[in-house]
């Protein structure tokens, strides 16, 4: 086992440095064996690389090494070791080889950057991400634009590593299609601790993604200590079972935000405004409307109830605060406010959103929006949200057209065209019917007819309520054309692959986003450049899921897994506990009909009682073998 997981390059490369990579041991075994018959192919370097970079020309050669040295560099020697440190590892899990042979001598690595260094996370939203990558008999040379491009550049090399130790030849121009490629990660239902968001940037960096949308906090919880509001944490964070807080302090934000940073990722949080905002309850119950209402299906999306109320005095502080402070401690210059999910029926006494007047709610948030347009020019914020914004409220005119508008709910051709024809020219896509990680036989609500019939078993819970099907495969998700039948694709900036974590725990994270998620990095990073083949693509990320697991420690699912051999229908964490598993707040009414409720009553958190959260933790993988 390795004694760090570092895997990325932590700062900047300068001057001359010699530094020679010896492969540590680990035992691998096993060979690849091609699933198509007489007619497949020899390989060729494309066959090693994940995501398929721009242009790649066959060197038709390769190189025995043993280990590397650079030669040339004009960049800062830290970016170096650690760029070493990656290959380091990649050619020591690739090849099982401890020894340095006497008769190789170092692969000679130089590295050449055009401009000056990006050395913080506020200019990685422009930064150059293109490079090209040189690998004869001669050694390795890269070219870059910045050092975000070099890293880039260094990881594709760490790729053309073969299981028995050879170095492919190749000559490889790169750059992205999209300048965004995000995850969505939810860490308000369910809580992952700073090692699991680490380890997930981590695969994120390697399959070259850059953007992590942190949905911090929702109504289920606020896991963040915040000393200005400190109630929100003692009340509204989960807890381990000796009775700590399940938090991030600001100085876990702070170390995430700079560890993404040395991995080319962009750290955006979400402040969700002014809806799924029930936790700021715990500082006034009069700062939220519909606080815990009962029956929760009447009045908001998800249990529990709630959304900030901005009529009421205090509110608006509350929210500059929050932005002002916790805004702050994040580098990046976007700010996502979130403004999904508020039900008409949110601000008048009506039960029955679908016969509320909503002319009630766009007065409302008309006002709120003006204020809430100020507080993020003041701190220097960049506004985003969700599609709703555009569409749904009447305030589309009051959002800055500069704004990041996130689209999610399907089909995303029709919200696409409509925020464009508003005005919006930076969209980014991760539609719920495509691009959403929890979809499964657990989380029904976004899998398509297909998905929720096939395959036709079903998790045997008795007294529970369950569902056949499976959940939206790597194929699906690579499958997705982000730009097709759009009049304008220039509007699109990019995309996201989205993991709310409502039946997520922490034993089964990894392999809910990856290898899937790194599919999706693919169709960002590559677009027309790289195509699915049934054979080839498979092939090539059944090799990239093996570095996944070998090299990130993360415990990447079988390409061929369906996400319906789960076991258990897992629920928020704010179920836990005896206290919560009747308690008013998350019964909705009887003809609402979910997996894992139970088969006579409408009890949300009934079936926590069969699982231990605490019990729930992530186990570092069995390695194993690379295809070839």
């Amino acid at each position: 086992m390795f004694s760090q997981r570092q895997l990325a390059i932590t700062g900047l490369l300068a001057g001359a440095v010699a530094v020679v990579l010896v492969a540590v041991a680990v035992v691998m075994t096993g060979t690849f064996r091609p699933s198509a018959g007489p007619s497949f192919q020899p390989l060729t370097p494309v066959d090693y690389l994940w995501p398929q970079p721009a242009h790649v020309v066959d060197g038709n050669g390769q190189a025995a090494i043993s280990s590397f040295v650079i030669a040339q560099s004009n960049l800062d020697s830290s970016l170096t070791e650690s760029a070493l440190r990656l290959l380091h590892r990649s050619l020591a899990a690739k090849t099982g080889s401890s020894r340095m042979n006497a008769t190789l001598a170092p692969f000679p690595i130089s590295i050449s950057v055009d401009s000056a260094a990006i050395t913080n996370a506020k200019e990685l939203p422009n930064a150059d991400e293109s490079y090209s990558l040189t690998v004869s008999e001669t050694g390795v040379f890269i070219q870059a634009k910045t050092n975000i491009g070099a890293t880039y550049a260094l990881q594709t090399l760490s790729q053309l590593i073969t299981s028995n130790g050879s170095l492919l030849y190749a000559k490889i121009t790169d750059k992205p299609r999209f300048r965004y490629r995000g995850l969505l990660l939810d860490t308000a239902r369910n809580f992952f601790p700073v090692s699991d968001l680490k380890r997930i940037l981590d695969g994120m960096f390697i399959s070259k993604l850059n953007v992590l949308h942190w949905h911090i906090y929702d109504s289920h919880s606020f896991p963040i200590d915040w000393p200005m509001y400190p109630v929100m944490a003692e009340r509204g964070a989960y807890r381990y079972k000796n009775g700590t807080q399940k938090v991030y302090r600001k100085k876990d934000v702070l170390e995430l935000v700079e560890y993404a940073f040395k991995r080319n990722i962009r750290v955006i949080p979400e402040f969700d405004l002014p809806g799924h905002s029930a936790v700021f309850g715990h500082i006034s119950e009069h700062l939220v409307t519909r606080w815990n209402a009962t029956p929760w299906t009447q009045f908001c999306y998800q249990a529990p109830c709630g959304q900030l109320d901005p009529r009421e005095g205090g509110t608006m502080q509350i929210i500059d605060d929050l932005i002002s402070d916790v805004g702050n401690w994040f580098q990046d210059p976007v700010l996502h406010v979130g403004h999904d999910e508020v039900p008409a029926n949110a601000y008048t006494d009506v039960a029955d959103a679908v016969k509320t007047d909503k002319a009630n709610l766009t007065k409302i948030m008309r006002e709120f929006e003006v204020q809430l347009a100020g507080i993020l020019e003041k701190n220097g914020k960049m506004y985003a949200a969700w599609d709703e914004i555009v569409e749904d409220y009447g305030v589309g005119d009051l959002v800055p057209k500069e704004s990041i508008i996130s689209i999610w709910r399907s089909p995303s051709i029709q919200r696409v065209e409509s925020a464009r024809n508003a005005g919006f020219k930076n969209i980014v896509v991760g539609p719920s019917d495509t691009w959403y990680m929890d979809c499964s036989p657990s989380a029904a609500h976004c899998q398509t007819a297909f998905e929720k019939t096939n395959p036709a078993t079903k998790y045997d819970i008795p007294g529970f309520i369950t569902f056949p099907g499976r959940w939206h495969t790597w194929e699906t998700m690579y499958k997705f054309d982000p730009l097709q039948g759009l009049s304008d694709a220039s509007v699109i900036q990019g995309g996201f692959g989205a993991l709310w974590s409502e039946t997520v725990k922490r034993n089964n994270l990894d392999r809910y986003l990856f290898p899937r998620l790194s599919a999706i990095a693919e169709r960002l990073w590559s677009y027309d450049s790289a195509s699915y083949d049934a054979v080839s693509t498979g092939r090539r990320l059944a090799r990239f899921r093996a570095s996944l697991i070998n090299e990130a420690r993360i415990d990447a699912a079988e390409l061929g897994y369906l996400g319906n051999d789960e076991g258990m229908v897992y629920r928020p964490e704010l179920c836990d506990g005896v206290e919560n598993l009747k308690a008013d707040w998350q019964r909705g009414d009887a003809k609402w009909v979910v997996a894992g409720n139970p088969v006579d009553s409408s009890d949300y958190c009934a079936i926590a009682a069969l699982y231990e959260t605490n019990a729930l933790e992530h186990v570092d993988p069995e390695r194993v073998p690379y295809p070839f």
